[in-house]
């Protein structure tokens, strides 16, 4: 059982990193190319060609690396709690390096970290659910004793995978895992650490995923 367990998490470990590479190497492969033809091309228009590559690569692979660090990372520096709007501005910036168009509803306040990790994941599935494009919406809000942490993708093509909801359920498909599904399973993961049920429920047109959260007392 200990080893079952100790495969399991290196795998989970290496399809996280495999998910994180397939997002990145887009952009750092296109600012490379501009490098190399700045360094070779004398015309001027390539030039500037090759300038306009490199800012918008290099913009779009920043994007990612912040919303991975809140997706994937410890983030021990911000503390337990992340500020909803700075989480806002992250979210923005890697909606517009996809298809998706965003609608973020949620008021001004500090979010739990586990909570805000739960989001990302769910924004991450939901693009992913949505491969021509569509609206994202995106919502938080704030009751007595949780967060009711909710994504609405739609869109002309809906992908949504059994095993996808099997793994957002909890079931037991681990030898299912690729670096697709994968964030399935870690919401999973983060959403039973806390206590956070999922909901997930799908058409032909959309997606919705939502997880109510708890709020530990502090008194």
């Amino acid at each position: 059982m200990a080893e079952d367990n100790a495969a399991r998490e290196l795998a989970t470990a290496a399809l996280l990193s495999s998910r994180l590479c397939h997002d990145l190497i887009g952009p750092v492969g296109a600012l490379a190319n501009g490098l190399e033809v700045l360094a070779d091309e004398p015309d001027a228009e390539m030039r500037g060609f090759a300038m306009d590559l490199i800012g918008s690569s290099a913009a779009q692979a920043t994007a990612k690396l912040k919303f991975a660090r809140l997706a994937f990372g410890a983030g021990s520096s911000a503390g337990d709690q992340f500020d909803v709007s700075e989480v806002e501005a992250v979210v923005r910036e890697y909606v517009a390096t996809t298809k998706a168009s965003l609608v973020w509803d949620a008021p001004a306040m500090a979010a739990p970290k586990d909570a805000i990790k739960l989001l990302m994941n769910f924004i991450l599935i939901g693009i992913e659910g949505i491969p021509l494009g569509g609206e994202l919406t995106t919502a938080i809000m704030q009751e007595e004793d949780a967060l009711m942490i909710t994504v609405h993708a739609a869109g002309k093509l809906i992908r949504f995978e059994d095993v996808t909801k099997s793994l957002l359920a909890g079931e037991p498909v681990f030898d299912q895992l690729d670096p697709r599904s994968i964030q399935a399973y870690y919401a999973a993961l983060i959403s039973r650490a806390q206590g956070a049920n999922i909901e997930a429920e799908s058409s032909e047109t959309s997606i919705s995923l939502s997880a109510k959260y708890p709020i530990k007392s502090t008194g």
